[in-house]
């Protein structure tokens, strides 16, 4: 939806079903997360850190949520001062594509941030065709 579509008169915001709605998503994707990846555990409680919510980490990452007026965005931070450079480095695409197959299980489409001042969308679709392009490079490799 738009903000202009949730700005219209057609729509009334439910400040409880809201956040009921929100802590489901945010369950069910902790729980994913978790699944694919035991070394994620859940913050509880959850902690904020920089103006975010920290609600998962690991020894090398912190998944953190934080309000933006309109969305939320889901963050993923490196632990460290980069002594773990390395390390992290290895993970950190593999957590993205973690993040992204989970939120695109319950939401039809989710914004990313492309650059400092752009932004873009990825859809269940364009999700569907960068799995077959990775499962593809696995298997010529």
């Amino acid at each position: 939806m738009t903000a202009e579509d949730l700005c219209g008169k057609e729509w009334l915001y439910d400040p409880e079903e809201s956040q009921a709605n929100l802590a489901r998503i945010l369950g069910d994707f902790m729980y994913d997360i978790h699944a694919w990846y035991p070394s994620f555990k859940k913050c509880e409680p959850s902690y904020w850190e920089d103006g975010a919510r920290i609600i998962m980490e690991n020894r090398l990452y912190r998944i953190a949520v934080e309000d933006n007026e309109w969305s939320l965005a889901v963050k993923l931070l490196q632990k460290g001062d980069g002594e773990l450079e390395g390390l992290q480095r290895g993970w950190f695409d593999k957590y993205m594509f973690a993040i992204r197959k989970s939120l695109l299980k319950y939401l039809p489409d989710i914004g990313t941030y492309t650059g400092p001042w752009t932004s873009g969308r990825i859809t269940k679709e364009e999700f569907a065709l960068e799995v077959i392009e990775r499962r593809e490079k696995k298997h010529a490799s």
